[in-house]
């Protein structure tokens, strides 16, 4: 099963990062968290480059330890360019200094300072959760007078002619790989993925192109099956650290805001 979480951690915080990565597979949350998901003989480098590009989420387990960490830092760097929603998990009553302050300081976190461990789990678990459900966008594939819902909830998410492709269309004008719709953070983007056909937006060829309501998507063909995204869609497109705002109730006290260098907390931590 395609990992939905990565988990970036320092070395000296492998004991709650592996509890995290627990706790959310028993909620059927998949993660990636080394060294357990890296293969003997796999490059390590490659290795997290992949895993990092192909979740939907990040998850930080922040201490003094990960604060200081060149690797985890690089981490987190290669997170933020690539536009994922990243979830600090503050286990240490510490904030990020330097080169980590800029990739997340302006972004929500979840406090776990005091124990018991297993009462912020509950809570980070139920974040998450909402945040992939958030995500998920829902299409519709009409072809004449049939119409099926497609579901498109992992990323980057792939349409061809190949059986293994996450929507796989047959017609023979189709490319095997033909196209991927990714969420950049932002926005969901289709991209053209050098098809030999070409792929249509409202009729129109494109090569990349931000998805918006009521587009209506065909593969190698204008007379192709239609992917259409409904005009109540527009509502997925939230970023991720307002969606996690939302869904937490945050109101950050103007000490908060001082004491913290423009960093934002959440109630009860």
């Amino acid at each position: 099963m395609a990992h939905k979480v990565f988990i970036c951690h320092a070395s000296n915080d492998k004991q709650v990062a592996d509890a995290a990565c627990a706790a959310l597979e028993a909620q059927r949350i998949p993660c990636w968290i080394a060294p357990r998901n890296i293969l003997a003989g796999q490059e390590h480098g490659k290795a997290i480059v992949d895993a990092l590009a192909a979740c939907e989420i990040v998850l930080l387990i922040f201490s003094g330890h990960a604060n200081h960490s060149p690797q985890v830092r690089r981490e987190i760097e290669r997170a933020v360019s690539k536009g994922k929603i990243i979830v600090p998990f503050r286990i240490e009553d510490v904030l990020p200094s330097d080169a980590m302050e800029f990739a997340i300081g302006n972004t929500h976190w979840l406090d776990a300072l005091t124990p018991p461990l297993e009462r912020y789990l509950s809570e980070l678990c139920d974040t998450i959760s909402r945040l992939i459900r958030t995500q998920a966008l829902s299409m519709e594939l009409v072809d004449g007078s049939s119409r099926r819902n497609v579901v498109i909830d992992r990323f980057p998410f792939v349409i061809g002619r190949s059986s293994g492709c996450d929507l796989a269309l047959p017609q023979s004008y189709v490319s095997r790989s033909h196209a991927t719709i990714t969420h950049d953070g932002t926005q969901f983007v289709l991209e053209d993925a050098q098809s030999r056909h070409g792929t249509f937006v409202n009729g129109e060829q494109v090569t990349s192109r931000a998805l918006r309501p009521g587009d209506r998507i065909q593969f190698g063909s204008l007379d192709a099956p239609q992917l259409r995204l409904g005009a109540s869609e527009d509502r997925h497109t939230a970023t991720g650290p307002n969606i996690l705002s939302q869904l937490q109730g945050i109101s950050a006290k103007h000490s908060d805001l001082e004491s913290c260098a423009g960093f934002w907390r959440l109630p009860g931590s």
